[in-house]
């Protein structure tokens, strides 16, 4: 279901944009990884799986991503924003654990105003030179079922996932409001992480964060390059790139239900956070 909430703008979203024109996810997941093919079309948004896979010899480009370790002030603490909001976007960071907000917001209580940290970062990113060499020797399979969303009579676009900032943990920390309160919520999601036998650590500091950690790192922003093909000989040809939200933006009227999921407060027309069908 589409829908949309406001947010402020912060440090972190205008980062990742800034730096690796990388669109924030408002549900971090492993899923999203260089290579992953993105299928756009208006409004819509669909995944394709591994361009490795919808090629005629797969298993030919035998391309690992590079991994960077990231570190950034405004990935160790975002602006603050006020509880409402932040409790929205928590919901998606937890969402991407497999937690329920409802446990974390016993913790919450008499919390006025939070921000949010991100540790154990990394940057997985492709080579788009080195992925280029084994593409000129392979072409697209244009009989492949997945993908005839490309070539049928009203096309989609073809999207490349072409970098991902990957995290494992992330922390709320408490900006304004009751100090014991994340103190006294910690028992609570222990409890339900325990009962849920969830893959997650959480840990308290001072009284003013609370850390979450789980096994698997997950993306919470990623960027796309377009992929253009011969619709006769499937030849491959990666192009600029691009945004996948806000192309050809140029009224209120135009901005998509579909995959928005937040509005900026400062430029309604500048990146927030995606949301997947």
């Amino acid at each position: 279901m589409a829908f949309r909430f406001r947010i402020c703008k912060n440090d972190t979203t205008s980062w990742l944009r800034d730096t690796f024109q990388a669109t924030p996810l408002r549900v971090p997941e492993a899923r999203v990884q260089p290579l992953i093919v993105v299928a756009q079309k208006d409004k819509n948004i669909q995944f394709r799986g591994d361009l490795d896979y919808l090629l005629k010899n797969p298993g030919a480009l035998a391309v690992s991503p590079n991994v960077d370790a990231v570190a950034n002030v405004a990935l160790q603490r975002t602006k603050k924003v006020d509880i409402e909001i932040g409790l929205s976007i928590l919901e998606g960071f937890l969402e991407g654990l497999k937690m329920s907000p409802a446990a974390v917001g016993v913790a919450l209580k008499g919390v006025k105003e939070i921000s949010f940290s991100f540790s154990n970062v990394q940057r997985r990113w492709l080579d788009l030179g080195k992925l280029g060499l084994p593409l000129k020797t392979n072409t697209l399979d244009l009989e492949h079922p997945a993908v005839k969303i490309f070539t049928d009579d009203d096309p989609h676009t073809m999207l490349l996932v072409s970098d991902a900032i990957v995290s494992n943990s992330f922390g709320i920390n408490l900006e304004s409001g009751r100090e014991d309160a994340f103190e006294a919520g910690i028992p609570a999601i222990q409890k339900f992480i325990a009962d849920a036998n969830l893959n997650v650590q959480v840990q308290s500091n001072l009284k003013k964060s609370i850390t979450f950690q789980g096994d698997t790192p997950l993306t919470f922003a990623f960027s796309c390059v377009r992929v253009e093909f011969d619709p006769t000989t499937g030849a491959i040809a990666l192009m600029e790139e691009v945004n996948p939200k806000t192309r050809g933006l140029e009224s209120l009227e135009e901005v998509p239900t579909v995959p928005i999921a937040a509005t900026l407060d400062e430029d309604e027309f500048e990146p927030g956070l995606l949301s997947w069908d």
